[in-house]
């Protein structure tokens, strides 16, 4: 009888065992779908900052062209020269400068979105190689522990008897 007992003790360490190995590698694989999806997430986060980017440049484009036909139309002309001519440039350098800025403002948020998401995947990688590793120990904690206690009964007086000191053994 204390073989059979034996038996279902190592069957069920190795049930155990296999049952954290498909719980871990479950959560593992979700781990890495998360990972996978981040990944696409900073992707388009890049291209909506690059769309972004670009209407940034084209607003400011339209401004200048704007700011050069109301300049011209008032007769003070856009070009070099004293007075007048010298304020509309400097107007629309600026206005230039501020959308080359805004532009790569949208760009460079973008990017740190994208960045952010990248890292936040990297980590649930990171998660889910250590659940496989996990795993893998608990396992074999499991089938060990199987393994002592199949070993304990044969260590412990022999199968079916327990053992309280000195010469006498009692069954149970």
């Amino acid at each position: 009888m204390a073989g059979i007992g034996m038996v279902f003790g190592l069957i069920g360490s190795v049930v155990s065992a296999m049952g954290s190995m498909a719980a871990a590698n479950a959560e593992a694989a979700a781990q890495e779908a998360n990972a996978r999806a981040l990944e696409k997430k900073a992707m388009e986060e890049r291209a909506v900052a690059s769309v972004e980017a670009s209407k940034k440049m084209d607003e400011q484009k339209r401004l200048v062209s704007e700011q050069t036909a109301r300049f011209a139309a008032s007769g003070g002309g856009v070009g070099g020269g004293p007075g007048f001519a010298n304020s509309a440039t400097t107007v629309i350098r600026e206005t230039e400068k501020e959308g080359l800025h805004n532009s790569r403002l949208a760009a460079w948020e973008g990017e740190q979105k994208g960045r952010g998401y990248e890292d936040q995947a990297a980590i649930a990688r990171f998660s889910a190689a250590q659940k496989k590793k996990a795993a893998g120990i608990g396992a074999g904690a499991a089938i060990l522990s199987g393994f002592s206690k199949i070993g304990g009964s044969f260590i412990g007086g022999g199968g079916g008897q327990t053992s309280y000191g000195g010469d006498y053994y009692f069954g149970t």
